[in-house]
């Protein structure tokens, strides 16, 4: 027994005083707290918005989550990449990757307010339901582009492991919700979504814009050309992901709200708000882990241990995702949540398992960056897409929210196998050779 006591403390010790695993305790308890608290504010959500006004808001989050990705032109995966590899010093890097990802952003924003190609964008979004569209224009655009600024600045503080400054803005960004549901509940505006994207985006952009000049110092404005061609060869299959990804992960959406079952679309939302718990805290571990991970160029080192942080990642995301599932089901019994949302359970509970999937699917795309084959993602993109365009296009508007769920557990499915199975054979395959 004291031997296996005295080998305990040597393992507590060992990850205590293990520099990652710290960063990643220290975000996962912060990313606890804040996702704890926004159970607490959904509930808030879904009785001071109507229950329309609540699917319309959560429709436009997921498209402009989805849009988001593909403005930052797949940068973020070079930029964490070059910061940890790359001989340049890290001010040039930074500067010319935020040149590629300003420049393009600003040409391409002003096109479309110019031809007003995002109103066309907008009617698209909408195109079976009589709603006015003027109003979605500038919001659409401007939460579009916080949203990817937001996740670049995020992505390079997680780079340089800035651990404690992206805990003082997780919880700057927790109490931006705190005027939003005060002016929901005085009805500040008669428009409950406009108002809420106006005012969570126009804060949100506040604090990433503070942050990001806090650290100009950091970043020389000139476009190193030396650094095109290694950028570009990683991030654009990253980016022509992202395009796919409107496939993958928005369709679905797209017709539930244009079919006959759109008045489903505030439960699917709810269920679907609740679910990404799951990927939230997966997505934390990943990215803390992430710059250490592409240090060790030992292939099969990586492998073994990544192998071993499935099981661990399944375990915590399996009871993390059961406690979900008990704790919404617990709040509709007790109307913390409107009885009207009572049809989303079991549609959680398929959601928490889909969501369990990527996150594990997620430890093998890590390799794809590693090995510097990022065009295994498009690759896996354009094997599914048609999948999950058939299954969209003809089964949701047959069988709503239901199908719609489908076709996110389908694709997880498809996409833990892919990655798993084919890092697996590239893991193999160098090892045999390097022998």
């Amino acid at each position: 027994m004291p031997l296996k006591k005295f080998a305990l403390r040597l393992y507590i010790k060992h990850y205590k005083n293990n520099a990652s695993v710290r960063n990643f305790f220290a975000l996962l308890s912060l990313d606890i707290l804040v996702k704890a608290g926004m159970v607490i504010l959904i509930p808030l959500y879904t009785h001071l918005m109507s229950r329309e006004d609540f699917g319309t808001f959560n429709y436009l989050f997921f498209y402009i989550s989805t849009v988001s990705l593909i403005i930052n032109w797949g940068l973020y995966v070079p930029h964490t990449k070059l910061l940890n590899q790359s001989t340049q010093n890290h001010p040039t890097i930074n500067g010319t990757i935020f040149l590629l990802f300003f420049i393009p952003n600003l040409i391409i924003g002003l096109i479309l307010l110019a031809f007003r190609i995002d109103l066309w964008i907008a009617k698209a979004l909408f195109y079976q339901n009589p709603i006015t569209f003027e109003k979605y224009r500038y919001a659409l655009q401007f939460a579009v582009f916080t949203a990817a600024f937001n996740f670049m600045l995020n992505n390079w503080l997680l780079a340089i492991k800035k651990i404690k400054l992206i805990q003082k803005i997780q919880i700057l960004r927790f109490l931006t919700h705190i005027p939003v549901l005060i002016g929901l509940y005085l009805h500040w505006s008669e428009e409950a979504v406009i108002f809420r994207l106006w005012c969570f985006y126009g804060l949100d952009f506040a604090i990433t814009l503070v942050v990001f000049f806090s650290l100009s110092k950091d970043v020389h404005w000139k476009l190193n050309k030396q650094l095109l061609q290694p950028i570009y060869q990683i991030a654009l299959p990253i980016f022509l992901n992202a395009c796919l990804a409107i496939i993958l992960n928005f369709l679905d959406k797209l017709y539930l709200e244009n079919s006959p079952f759109s008045s489903q679309m505030p439960s699917y939302a709810l269920a679907t708000q609740l679910a990404s718990i799951i990927p939230i805290i997966s997505i934390s571990f990943l990215n803390v882990m992430l710059p250490d991970f592409l240090k060790i160029t030992n292939v099969e080192q990586n492998y073994a241990h990544t192998l071993r942080t499935e099981k661990r990642l399944f375990a915590l995301l399996f009871v993390t995702g059961l406690f979900i599932w008990t704790a919404s089901s617990v709040g509709l019994f007790f109307n913390i949540f409107p009885s009207s949302y009572k049809d989303m359970v079991w549609v959680l509970a398929i959601l928490l398992i889909a969501r369990l999937l990527e996150s594990l699917s997620q430890l093998y795309v890590r390799f794809t960056i590693l090995l510097e084959k990022t065009w295994i993602t498009l690759l896996f993109s354009l094997l599914a897409s048609p999948i999950s365009f058939t299954f969209s296009f003809y089964f949701v508007p047959l069988y709503g929210m239901y199908a719609s769920m489908m076709v996110i557990f389908i694709n997880a499915l498809m996409s833990y196998l892919f990655f798993k199975t084919i890092i697996a054979w590239q893991a193999k395959a160098i090892v045999k050779n390097s022998s």
